[in-house]
């Protein structure tokens, strides 16, 4: 425990050391991705079958996003290890940026499947209580697979059952955590090895799993503070209100991508041997 410990903290003092930098940075290099943030924010709020806005219309802009944070983020990471260039705040159109878009979607379909498996799972699991203390209660049926009725399925708990639904949801985030965490260590070290890195990368964090998930456990707790917060700043009509949610979308983007490259650097530094971690700096 006490090594998991001193891993996380020195982690941690290692992105906070790298984040003051990275958010100067940040906030020139991500000011497109704000722009492009502010109508996707807008379709965001309506997304869904029975929205105004078509799916096509959310899912357009989150690709226009996607490309224009990742040349701010590969100017980040390279920075984030000391790499950068001084000229246009690091933001280049090359091979770093190539490779960092293949590790992003081959990180994105493992997480979706793996996540998406254990998802079902869980909800599998739901569905398989619910049923089982409602034989126990010997309760008339409901059509829990409707979805008008699916909040009756607690209906059914008792206190064991709530107890077996926190754990086994506690269970879920820690593996979640833990799985996104080390995917996550790919891109900085495409950025470090100049080349394509997605399940290579999982070798690095093998025994660390405790100290790689409590990391990423307060990452995402920063960050979904940082989300949280920024949500709440109402922005209104007109040119005003859109003058507001630019600028909340750039300060959340800014904010949030400056934490997660400062954080992954510096795991990434972490787990790499001292020898390794040198010729990245």
């Amino acid at each position: 425990m006490m090594q998991t410990l001193l891993f996380t903290l020195a982690v941690w003092r290692g992105a906070l050391t790298r984040l003051p930098g990275l958010i100067l940075t940040g906030g020139v290099v991500l000011v497109p991705a704000a722009l492009a943030a502010v109508p996707f924010a807008l379709t965001g709020h309506s997304f869904g079958p029975d929205a105004a806005n078509p799916w096509l219309a959310w899912f357009g802009w989150l690709a226009v996003l996607t490309a224009l944070i990742i040349p701010a983020f590969a100017a980040l990471l390279r920075q984030g290890w000391g790499m950068g260039r001084r000229e246009w705040f690091g933001l280049e159109l090359g091979h770093d940026e190539r490779n960092l878009a293949v590790s992003l979607a081959l990180i994105c379909v493992l997480a979706f499947t793996v996540i998406g498996v254990a998802l079902l799972l869980f909800v599998a699991f739901l569905a398989a209580l619910a049923l089982a203390s409602r034989a126990a209660a010997n309760a008339p049926e409901i059509a829990v697979e409707a979805a008008d009725h699916a909040p009756e399925i607690g209906a059914y708990f008792g206190t064991a059952e709530w107890i077996a639904v926190w754990l086994a949801g506690a269970a879920f985030a820690l593996f979640s955590i833990w799985f996104v965490t080390r995917l996550l260590v790919a891109f900085p070290e495409t950025i470090r090895l100049k080349r394509v890195q997605a399940m290579a990368s999982l070798g690095l964090s093998r025994g660390r799993m405790f100290g790689v998930t409590l990391s990423g456990g307060v990452f995402a707790l920063a960050a979904s503070g940082i989300v949280w917060a920024l949500r709440l700043i109402p922005h209104g009509d007109g040119v005003a209100g859109m003058a507001v949610l630019f600028g909340t979308c750039w300060i959340g983007l800014t904010l949030v991508i400056a934490l997660l490259t400062s954080f992954l650097t510096a795991l990434d530094a972490a787990l790499l041997p001292e020898e390794a971690a040198g010729e990245g700096t």
